[in-house]
């Protein structure tokens, strides 16, 4: 069978049907995950990170990874099969004053490891296992000074002492030998994300935010090619298939799903495959072992772990198998297959960075037995060993790429690759073995079958044995490897040596002579992070006494839309919805507490549609704003006094929109403005002094969930359904200024200003409904930080204190009160204590600050509605010295209460600030000035004080009161023991100075009784 184009396809359909059918040796590897109490690394703190690393890297014997230490500077260092939790032991590596965000461990020393950040250093380490645990090496062995912050390091695989850093949209090479840039390349037009080396050293391939992919050969600039990579520029990864001619790069697509490309470099404008996955803020890490084509993925903030193969025929990528865990992914490493424990059939391990924890993830290849080697599982792998210097590589010399087996041997040694002298080149191998033994550099090893071992070819007529696989505890139950390491004390891989040093052992052929010996430095806590100490850590929640509660309302209204918070209070009184038919709202005094009336004489305003929101002007208690459904705007005036009957006649009326009305928003610093959210998809600013239309903002997708202004009265965020946050500036624009990625459920969300206007909280739901906060800088419009509540309907309603700092949230059927304070470091949201309230509420209303009580310490007072009774919750501080005015608390607030400008200033661009407020009573001294706490003690030349017992540990009987027979003895035993714990003043009983009664008034009282009673 022939086609017209002479392609046989009968042929080419048997091929794929032997393809199809031929078993694969890696596609029923299972996952091996031990318990969490026997195999993981628990109790540390990664905190919130943010960069193009993966966050954590693993060499044959070490593992590194980002912890929430030092803004994010220095590193967790363990032993790659530590495990237990590290409250109190973890080894951190101090390597940085600002952010590290990528690091990289060396391919031919597994004690070496190579930091980016922020700060603009470049530096190398030599970490060695005796180092953990005792003093991590505080100077590095190599710092280079960039131009601008590292966003991603990677070492060369074959040529020593190169070092490939990527700055901004410039990519360096660096000979840390010289400490000089060898070569650079600035063809991207925006931020690189990813670089990767052909295993062979000869190309590097690169993706940028400018949504391009290129190859650079920086020795012969004609071999560079360029494509068009992931139409999404909101991150990207790459990585070559080992040394072949494919690479595969990780992304997003056009509607921000995760893409898969795998292409062949000799026609790289078109992807050999391609996989389209779901939607979802973190990209796919892709990691690859090219001896088995094992591909894994695993994406940030994703329980999921895919693992794939890539084939050498159609399909060309093939999912294996899905691995769904507890753990959240941070970051993910993969193991080097030399540290793999072969004789368990274990073809590839992965390291899962959570949030607290690190959790060892085995692929194991099920077998019958695992008594002899597989060879057919294990090929040859990547030797640990340069085959050029960096003199070699730049002069155009190809490497040769050396491999080594993986089959144990009878002597017991390991493939620990140790005590590389940096610019050494590739003349000789030292292992860390019990055996001082060699290996040529340029050895190719072969294994012909599962019980025979081939002999090496080795140049320089050099032979070896080949280094068995080291042997760490079995992938389930992990247990710290017994590895011996040929150092002695004054050898330089355990003393850290500065940078002549270093230099000096470039330049030198032969080892360098060991340095002189230092003192040791002092051992420094690794507790070096823990919970964020806050002065509003402890807060207390405090419901208001009985007799200040109003209780037994009548059925509330059901009807409440989402957008609407569904209650109100200002200082004074409350509005409530009540009824069925969802246009009443009963308006209630706060003084007037006890029983409400029934639903029938219970005062409110009765409105000519269903409610749909409705505000209290902050600058009048008796002004109330409600929007309906007809999308009309409705002022009303309650008197002073409060309403004593339904009110039918607002004061104004007018349309505001041709569709439902579903927010309303006061102007926070001018008086009679108002902002209004319509299912016209449109919010709209209007003078209420003239009822007219000033601004319309338009460009929402889909429905407004909620807005906000911003406390300055200048901006406007809103958030809505179509997935957006935005921010307008109503006076300049009537399209959105800013826009970014909203929450990624659709049920409901809010927003709300913190950190002076300079971040955005939108709290909202997962695609899991997972109740989530988010932080937005309001720069960019970037997710800064992001927190999971629980799992609950009910959309988390925001009030931000700003002078605290402090979020409070909390929905419809919670009876939970959260508190985080909000802040510009990691994590973000700092977790307060959360008030517990003893039934479900409704809705919480919170008052202005003129309403709290300083000398209480009260820094927040709100008003809860629960389905029958409307009570006032106090927050307070606890403190020793509440006499005296915490002004470390209560800074200068700003007076939300009163406007500071007119409508018509605001309308012609004037923006007047609040005026601010001391909460300082005049009769209270301020903490700060207060004279400091008198410590008690005894006062033996006063004779006024009353007697105190000192009480200094624990009281001790002589004898046991078990072998006393007399009751007496028991009682003088007892004295004895006490008086000689205590400290006892001598002196007379207080009462002893009392005064008595005369005793002729006695006497008078007695017969004055005497002759009452007759």
């Amino acid at each position: 069978m022939t086609s017209l184009k002479g392609v046989d396809y009968k042929s080419v359909y048997e091929e794929f049907i032997m393809w199809r059918f031929k078993p694969s040796k890696y596609k029923n590897a299972v996952p091996k995950i031990p318990k969490k109490g026997e195999g993981w690394i628990t109790d540390i703190s990664v905190g919130s990170v943010s960069s193009f690393g993966n966050h954590i890297k693993a060499s044959s014997l070490l593992m590194a990874f980002n912890i929430d230490s030092g803004g994010g500077g220095n590193l967790g260092i363990l032993s790659l099969n530590d495990t237990g939790s590290k409250s109190k032991d973890l080894s951190i590596l101090r390597a940085h004053s600002e952010f590290i965000t990528d690091f990289d461990f060396c391919p031919y020393d597994d004690e070496i490891l190579a930091t980016g950040s922020q700060d603009h250093h470049i530096k190398l380490w030599r970490i060695t296992e005796n180092d953990l645990n005792s003093n991590v090496p505080n100077n590095p062995e190599v710092d280079i000074l960039a131009s601008s912050k590292i966003e991603v390091i990677k070492f060369h695989p074959q040529a020593d002492c190169i070092v490939s850093a990527v700055e901004g949209s410039t990519i360096h090479l660096w000979d840390v030998n010289k400490k000089q840039s060898i070569f650079a390349d600035s063809s991207h037009e925006d931020t690189v994300q990813c670089i990767s080396w052909r295993h062979s050293g000869d190309i590097l391939a690169s993706t940028s935010k400018d949504k391009k992919l290129r190859l650079w050969d920086p020795r012969d600039p004609s071999n560079n090619q360029v494509a068009d990579s992931h139409s999404n520029n909101r991150d990207s990864r790459v990585v070559w298939l080992g040394d072949t001619e494919q690479l595969l790069t990780t992304g997003f697509g056009s509607g921000r799903e995760r893409e898969v490309l795998l292409r062949d470099i000799r026609k790289l404008q078109d992807p050999v495959a391609s996989y389209s996955g779901d939607s979802s803020l973190g990209v796919y890490i892709p990691l690859f072992d090219p001896d088995t084509n094992m591909l894994f993925l695993i994406a940030k903030a994703d329980t999921a772990i895919s693992f794939w193969e890539i084939l050498n025929h159609a399909p060309f990528l093939q999912e294996a198998t899905k691995y769904l865990g507890e753990v959240q992914a941070k970051g993910a490493a993969l193991v080097p297959k030399r540290a793999l424990e072969v004789m368990d059939g274990e073809v590839n391990r992965l390291l899962l960075l959570g949030q607290n924890c690190i959790v060892p993830i085995s692929f194991q290849v099920p077998r019958k037995s695992y008594r002899e080697f597989h060879a057919d599982l294990f090929p040859d792998t990547f030797s640990p060993a340069p085959s050029l210097t960096s003199t070699q590589w730049q002069a155009g010399e190809k490497a040769k790429v050396s491999k080594v087996s993986l089959m144990p041997s009878k002597a017991g040694k390991t493939l620990i690759k140790t005590n590389h002298h940096l610019g050494s080149g590739p003349k000789k191998e030292v292992f860390s073995s019990s055996v001082d033994d060699t290996v040529s550099s340029e050895s190719d090893e072969k294994v012909s079958g599962s019980k025979e071992l081939e002999t090496e070819k080795l140049d320089a007529n050099k032979s070896s044995k080949p280094q068995p696989a080291r042997k760490p505890s079995p992938p389930i139950k992990p247990k710290p490897a017994n590895i011996e390491t040929k150092i002695t004390k004054s050898s330089p891989v355990l003393t850290p040596k500065h940078v002549d040093n270093v230099k000096q052992a470039f330049n030198n052929k032969e080892n360098p002579e060991p340095p002189k010996k230092t003192s040791p430095a002092v051992k420094r806590s690794t507790r070096t992070f823990g919970m964020r100490v806050s002065k509003f850590r402890h807060l207390n929640g405090n419901i208001f006494p009985k007799e200040f509660h109003i209780t037994d309302l009548p059925t509330l209204t059901r009807t409440v839309p989402g957008e609407c918070n569904g209650f109100d209070a200002n200082e004074k009184r409350i509005a409530v919805p009540v009824g069925a038919p969802g246009n009443f709202l009963a308006i209630l005094e706060l003084k007037n507490s006890g029983r409400s009336a029934a639903a029938a004489d219970m005062p409110g305003v009765l409105t000519s549609a269903t409610v749909m929101d409705f505000m209290w002007d902050p600058f009048n208690s008796s002004r109330l704003a409600v929007v309906c459904d007809t999308g009309d705007v409705q002022i009303w005036t309650i008197p002073e006094g409060g309403l004593q009957e339904k009110l039918e006649e607002p004061l104004l009326s007018f349309k505001a929109h041709s569709e439902k009305a579903s927010i309303v928003k006061f102007h926070p610093c001018a008086s009679d403005i108002i902002a209004t959210a319509s299912s016209d998809l449109t919010v709209r600013i209007w003078d209420l002094s003239t009822q007219e239309e000033k601004f319309c903002l338009q460009g929402h997708m889909d429905q407004i969930l909620n807005l906000a202004w911003s406390p300055d009265g200048q901006f406007i965020a809103t958030v809505s359904k179509d997935q957006k946050v935005r921010i307008f500036d109503p006076r300049n624009s009537s399209d959105a200024i800013k826009e970014g990625p909203g929450p990624q459920g659709t049920r409901g969300a809010r927003i709300v200003w913190v950190l002076n206007s300079t971040c955005l909280a939108v709290t909202g739901f997962s695609k899991v409904s997972e109740r989530q906060i988010n932080l937005y800088d309001c720069k960019d419009l970037n997710i800064m930080g992001q927190i999971g509540l629980d799992v609950s309907p009910a959309t988390l309603v925001p009030h931000y204190d700003e002078d605290s700092s402090t979020l409070f949230l909390s929905g419809k059927g919670d009876s939970v009160i959260f508190a985080y304070e909000v802040a510009t470091d990691n994590p973000y949201f700092h977790p307060l204590s959360h008030y517990k309230c003893n039934n479900p509420h409704q809705s919480i209303s919170f008052l202005p600050k003129s309403v709290c009580n300083v000398q209480e310490v009260e820094f927040s007072r709100a008003i809860r509605l629960t389905a029958s009774t409307i009570e006032p919750i106090s927050f307070l501080v606890p403190r020793l010295r509440s006499e005296y005015f915490q002004d470390d608390l209560f800074p200068p607030t700003r007076k939300t209460w009163q406007p500071s400008m007119t409508n018509s200033e605001w309308f012609a661009g004037i923006n007047n600030p609040v005026e601010i407020l001391d909460m300082k009573p005049s009769e209270m001294i301020p903490l700060s000035e207060a004279p400091l706490p008198v410590k008690a003690g005894n006062n033996k030349n006063s004779s006024n004080t009353s007697p105190k017992i000192m009480f200094e540990g624990e009281v001790v009987l002589q004898s046991s009161l078990a072998f006393l027979q007399n009751s007496k003895e028991k009682e003088e035993k007892i004295k004895q023991s006490m008086s000689s714990q205590c400290e006892l003043q001598e002196s007379s009983l207080p009462q002893e100075e009392f005064e008595g009664v005369d005793p002729n008034e006695w006497a008078k009282e007695e017969k004055l009784h005497s002759q009452q009673n007759l």
